[in-house]
């Protein structure tokens, strides 16, 4: 193994904001632990290992694959007896139906399910030819969940490197279940007439970060920004819950502050459901029915209250929070599209 290189490689990503004693335990793993036959591993376990934040997972596999430290490929599994059964390069290789070699089964594959993300140290940091198909494929450890095409696909910065890797126009990728957050601000085009359009800008900026910090923060990602408003998804709807009560408090704590003499503060909508991956603009976007009623539902929330569909609260009822019926209310709504009423749900956050 060329060590200097290697060195070399680690250094830009320290000088990409990853602590040194991060950076050295990766290059003790990548020395000790890998070799021309076992190149490959799981970034989750990875994380696990080194104890890695899963937001420093995701900025590792992003700037590792970018500057040239790792390879990236996706591991498409059967889940019906869990094998894997395929490994490409890019997204837009995947089919709608797959046929599993090992147990003759047809499925589909999931991008929050048996996609995964795999990665080998780059073939330059060794001396010899590397035969790919002497490799080992990696073990995964039960109770380590996967890094999958949902988790990426919501981290900003794997978006704007890694466009290429967005579906075909014609393609989509199925998910099974995903909680879907949409954000707007109270009374915005009133603020920008109040404080000015740049002030108004920097504001909106800042709660962008306030956003994003606790969207990632509980394992979620953010898909897109439309003006002032974020659209965002979660694997689970217990931590969607849980950003959305912390993004209530600190954004509202945070426009108070800021807008003296002027009352403002960001609606929350939440739904679940199955939803697709698509490419909208040559970059990643999620589609269907989940996303819409998410869309609609953020109208409906309040200055004081969240907003949640019947279905969201189905799955979290169970947390400690949703069962103090003193803050939570129902009521029953039109949503633009749908033609049936909708029973939601309110959720007092102060």
């Amino acid at each position: 193994m060329d060590l200097e290189l290697l060195k070399n490689a680690l250094i830009r990503l320290f000088h990409r904001g990853f602590e040194k004693e991060k950076i050295q335990k990766l290059f003790n793993f990548l020395v000790r632990e890998t070799s021309p036959q076992h190149r490959l591993f799981y970034p989750n376990l990875l994380g696990v290992r080194l104890n890695f934040t899963h937001q420093e997972t995701l900025r590792l596999v992003t700037y590792g694959v970018l500057d040239g430290l790792f390879e990236m490929t996706w591991q498409v599994f059967c889940p019906q007896c869990t094998a894997p059964n395929f490994e490409t390069k890019s997204l837009k290789n995947l089919r709608l139906r797959e046929r599993c070699a090992a147990c003759g089964s047809d499925y589909e594959p999931h991008a929050d399910q048996n996609v995964h993300v795999l990665l080998a140290l780059h073939p330059r940091f060794y001396d010899e030819v590397i035969n790919t198909t002497d490799e080992e494929t990696p073990v995964a450890e039960a109770g380590v969940q996967p890094l999958t095409v949902l988790d990426l696909i919501g981290y900003p910065d794997f978006r704007e490197h890694f466009t290429d890797q967005a579906p075909r126009l014609n393609q989509a990728i199925k998910i099974r279940n995903v909680s879907v957050m949409f954000t707007e601000l109270i009374r915005s085009t009133e603020m920008y007439e109040v404080i000015g359009d740049v002030q108004a800008f920097l504001l909106v900026n800042e709660h962008f970060d306030i956003l994003f910090d606790f969207i990632l923060k509980k394992y979620g990602g953010v898909i897109k920004t439309i003006g002032d408003a974020v659209m965002a998804v979660f694997k689970e709807p217990g931590p969607a819950f849980e950003a959305a009560v912390d993004i209530k408090k600190r954004v509202d704590h945070f426009l108070n502050s800021k807008l003296k003499n002027f009352s403002s503060g960001i609606k929350i909508g939440l739904h679940v459901g199955p939803a697709v991956v698509v490419n909208l603009n040559e970059n990643f976007d999620l589609f269907g029915a989940t996303v819409n009623k998410a869309a609609r539902l953020v109208s409906h929330a309040q200055l004081e209250a969240i907003a949640m569909s019947k279905e969201f609260m189905a799955q979290v009822h169970h947390l400690p929070e949703t069962q103090n019926t003193d803050k939570i209310t129902q009521n029953t709504v039109t949503l633009k599209g749908i033609k049936s009423e909708q029973l939601i749900y309110l959720y007092k956050v102060r």
